[in-house]
């Protein structure tokens, strides 16, 4: 069992840029067991589905904006936007899947 000083150390180490494998393959050697080190090391992904949508729909409502007022470059802003609502697609049926 891992002690939270010696968690505190390895995060500090991972802070300053030691790698990870050399930092798992140390802790195997001084004999802590793999679920104690993968404690540590657990990759934390975060949902970013919510932010894609939001900012797909303002970027759409300025690519409209562009369009309705001929101010130029609207399918840039257009196109980004669709860009945008193909990576939330993709996203969530990524979600669906794992669950």
């Amino acid at each position: 069992m891992l002690t939270e000083e010696k968690i505190k150390e390895i995060q500090k180490l991972l802070r300053k840029g030691v790698p990870e494998g050399e930092l798992k393959n140390q802790l195997t050697e001084q004999g802590y067991t793999n679920e104690d080190i993968e404690e540590i090391f657990i990759s934390r992904t975060y949902d970013v589905r919510g932010w894609l949508l939001v900012a797909a729909i303002l970027i759409l409502f300025f690519g409209l904006y562009l369009f309705i007022t001929n101010s130029g470059r609207y399918l840039v802003a257009i196109a980004f936007s669709g860009f945008l609502f193909y990576e939330y697609y993709k996203l969530q049926q990524k979600a669906q899947k794992s669950d």
